[in-house]
């Protein structure tokens, strides 16, 4: 394919990043169906040929984002954990690092996760499968570290579960709050909940 067009002033990595940005919001708004790569193209002001030549089409772009994400938080997690830590301190870690992502971006994660989920997970779930290889090693020398009778899987799945839900329900959570007149509880402090619930659940 004949590459199309593009100011001399752009670089390559600027027009990429600008489309992903662009689809990543329209996505979070509207749903990988219902986003189409000529709204994505208008928002991100370039051609439309431009997201078929740097992503090959809208299915490779919205996978591309959803690497990114994952990549991001995975990294925070593999950095955190390669040292020999106790279980307490490998929940305190992948706790640490989902929250700092979805937080950084609480505007647009959440809402296209939760649809990414409703749609079936078919892009996510084989994107997160090869993560978890690299995480499942080293989580599970944290367990023998610790001397913790459970299964691995299944107790990071469960933690993983907890802030995911936590973070998904925040809408639900802040209602329930207005109506019974409690303030909005800090960050820290909801934080420090989860990983004292996961850590009773794993644990005890």
């Amino acid at each position: 394919m004949a590459r199309p067009k593009k100011s001399d002033r752009t670089s390559d990595a600027q027009i990429r990043d600008r489309i992903q940005k662009e689809a990543e919001r329209l996505f979070a708004k509207k749903g990988f169906t219902s986003t189409t790569t000529r709204e994505i193209a208008k928002a991100a002001r370039v051609n439309n040929a431009l997201i078929h030549y740097y992503f090959k089409g809208k299915a490779e772009l919205y996978k591309a984002i959803i690497t990114q994400n994952v990549d991001q938080v995975f990294k925070a997690i593999l950095s955190g954990l390669e040292h020999d830590l106790s279980i307490e301190s490998a929940i305190d870690v992948i706790v640490e690092s989902y929250y700092s992502l979805f937080d950084q971006k609480s505007t647009i994660l959440p809402p296209m996760l939760a649809r990414e989920l409703a749609d079936g997970a078919s892009f996510i779930k084989s994107i997160v499968a090869e993560k978890y290889d690299t995480i499942i090693p080293i989580y599970e020398r944290a367990i023998r570290t610790s001397n913790v009778q459970t299964e691995q899987l299944l107790s990071l799945m469960f933690i993983i579960g907890i802030i995911l839900f936590s973070i998904l329900s925040r809408p639900i959570q802040i209602a329930l709050r207005e109506k019974l007149g409690l303030p909005t509880p800090d960050p820290d402090d909801v934080k420090r909940y989860i990983k004292l619930f996961v850590k009773q659940g794993i644990i005890l």
